[in-house]
């Protein structure tokens, strides 16, 4: 048995081929010993064998091979087609049954052709067999038998054959079906960069293989809250797009690129064997893409992006510690004043380190190495001290005593911050409880600010466990000015943080909106939250000599304050001309070294209950 030219049985639709399409081909060889034909024709549709048509023929060509092949055209609607897919049960069951035999002469020669389809499951038609006997020596019922036969063997293993190629189709499709969610699973669907997990992967990956020079780089978008509170969710949305088509077009094309954050981003960068220069090259370029996403969105105010790198191998062998320290150099470039990029330091920015910070922090609290000063806020009018904001400060062994701005990483830390809260609260209403003059002149509490971080305030039991302390040390609610950064009310009415300060108010507390200014949609805020005072933020303070616009920003911020019946405390007081300023336009209270630096445990006791500032006033 002989196959036409490409129409081979055994590998239709990139299957392999297989021990069943093996003993197929056999049988196609054994059909003439097997029935006693001396010709033989099997069509095979492309819906059972694959995607074309197959036919075996013996012999291949002659007389004999052309009249059979025109007997096979001549079929009115052959069973074996298409067609045939669609006929009714009682038609399915005849057509199985169903042979049609005739004699015919062909070169002088009389041949009894046998024509039969070849029925399957549920008379499922799955091709036609043409079988040619020699005349004299086969009579019609013999041939019909052989014929018959010989179609049920070569129906069992087609119907096998099917079978086998519907499963390989279904894996094949199950398969591509499988490709496509694993590529949306790497996917992050907002950008169409990588997400957190195939980027970091993909990462350890590349790190693992050991392709030389490599920088990892993280992006942090600045602001990305006040940006979505003032412009909208959907505007959001537009804006990480836009940054990840920068990130895209600005950095190498042989980039790895994913957002591994609401409003993060990272990169990895393949680079020379001296990379330094080619890493600020590509972050001058990805800067400078980024910079102008705000004029070209209509919306030129809002913030840049704040840009972190560390090295590999030169500066880390892995992954974590790679990502670690991008991540501190991160944090430098947002206290460096955002907008900026940093490659990691360690000669300057391991005080950025969460991780090192967090390992020494919680150790130096439990020592007593953190401590808090005493800031003196003053009445302008009459210079009395009205109180005392708490200021933590860090004195480890040996070392210099430093402010929070190089511990700050840990307010980030929910543990960390909430147990710097307590423990400041702690030490401090202890000692105001110490104090002689706990009193001012006019009879009023001192009072003391203390500064809280969305932690404290979104934890249920921080208002009772400071009611609990107060009444440890005899002093009253009224004693306490909760001072909240203003990014911190930033939320709705409603939320945990709005019902923590409406409770403490409620309780006799004062809540002051800290840094007042510096912020974003804090104004639409004033008329709703529970707010007692506003604190200037020092650098509206510092410009009051030489601008223009600080003196008429503060001279704004007085008269709202007045008219919704606010106290304003101006902060960081350092020349007589602020001073001057501040007490002409009826500010009613300040804070800053010109009047008095931060006061230690020990000082406070002699500190003075009214400050001369006349003397001090340019």
């Amino acid at each position: 048995m002989n196959t036409l030219p490409d129409m081979a049985l055994g590998a239709e639709a990139g299957l392999p081929a297989s021990e069943l399409d093996a003993v197929l081909d056999r049988l196609g060889e054994a059909a003439l010993p097997l029935t006693g034909a001396v010709a033989c024709r099997i069509d095979l549709p492309a819906e059972i064998v694959g995607p074309r048509a197959i036919c075996l023929a013996a012999p291949l060509s002659g007389p004999l091979a052309d009249h059979m092949q025109q007997m096979a055209k001549a079929r009115v609607q052959p069973l074996g087609s298409a067609a045939t897919l669609g006929l009714s049960a009682p038609a399915l069951g005849a057509a199985r049954d169903a042979a049609n035999t005739t004699l015919q002469e062909v070169e002088g020669t009389r041949y009894r052709f046998v024509q039969r389809s070849i029925a399957g499951p549920c008379g499922l038609v799955l091709g036609d067999i043409l079988l040619g006997f020699d005349a004299t020596r086969t009579g019609a019922d013999e041939a019909e038998q052989a014929a018959l036969h010989f179609t049920a063997l070569l129906a069992s293993l087609l119907a096998e054959r099917r079978g086998k190629l519907a499963m390989a189709r279904d894996m094949a499709a199950l398969g591509r079906h499988a490709a496509h969610l694993q590529r949306r699973l790497r996917k992050d669907p907002l950008t169409g960069l990588e997400n957190a997990t195939s980027f970091q992967a993909g990462v350890r990956d590349d790190l693992d293989a050991g392709r030389g020079a490599q920088a990892l780089v993280l992006f942090d978008v600045d602001h990305f809250k006040d940006i979505n509170d003032l412009h909208g969710h959907q505007f959001g949305d537009i804006y990480l797009r836009a940054i990840a088509g920068a990130l895209s077009s600005s950095l190498p094309a042989d980039a790895r690129i994913g957002r591994i954050g609401g409003d993060e981003f990272a990169a990895l960068l393949r680079l020379p064997s001296d990379p330094e220069p080619a890493l600020a090259s590509a972050l001058r370029r990805c800067q400078a893409a980024l910079q102008g996403l705000g004029e070209s969105l209509g919306k030129p105010e809002i913030g840049g992006v704040s840009i972190g790198a560390a090295l590999f191998p030169r500066q880390a062998e892995t992954y974590d510690t790679l990502f670690e320290l991008a991540d501190t150099a991160l944090y430098a470039a947002k206290r460096a004043g955002r907008g900026a990029e940093m490659l990691f330091d360690p000669r300057r920015h391991l005080r950025f380190s969460l991780r090192e910070l967090m390992r020494n922090f919680s150790g130096a609290l439990a020592a007593g190495e953190v401590r808090p000063v005493f800031h003196p806020v003053v009445d302008l009018a009459t210079g009395v001290c009205t109180g005392y904001e708490v200021l933590a400060r860090w004195q480890a062994p040996g070392g210099d005593m430093v402010g929070p701005e190089l511990f700050s990483p840990i307010f980030e830390s929910p543990v960390l911050a909430e147990q710097l809260t307590r423990s400041m609260i702690g030490q401090a209403t202890e000692w105001l409880s110490r104090l002689p003059q706990r009193c001012r002149a006019e009879g009023q509490p001192l009072r003391i600010g203390i500064n809280v971080t969305r932690f404290d305030l979104c934890n249920r039991s921080f208002a009772d466990d400071l009611a609990r302390l107060l009444a440890d040390f005899g002093l009253s609610w009224e004693a306490l000015v909760i001072e909240v950064p203003e990014t911190v009310m930033l939320g709705e009415t409603g939320g945990n943080v709005f019902e923590a300060l409406r409770d403490l108010r409620a309780r006799g507390a004062k809540i002051a909106l800290d840094d007042f200014g510096t912020g974003y949609g804090s104004l639409r805020h004033l008329g709703t939250w529970p707010i007692d005072m506003l604190k200037i933020d020092c650098q509206f303070v510092q410009g009051l000599s030489a601008r223009p616009r600080d003196r008429a920003v503060v001279e704004a911020i007085l008269s709202m304050a007045r008219r919704f019946g606010f106290r304003v405390v101006a902060e960081g007081i350092e020349t007589p001309g602020q001073l001057s300023y501040l007490r002409a336009m009826g500010c009613d209270a300040g804070q800053g070294h010109l009047i008095s630096a931060p006061l230690s445990i020990e000082d406070l006791a002699s500190a003075p209950a009214v400050y001369p500032l006349s003397g001090v006033e340019a």
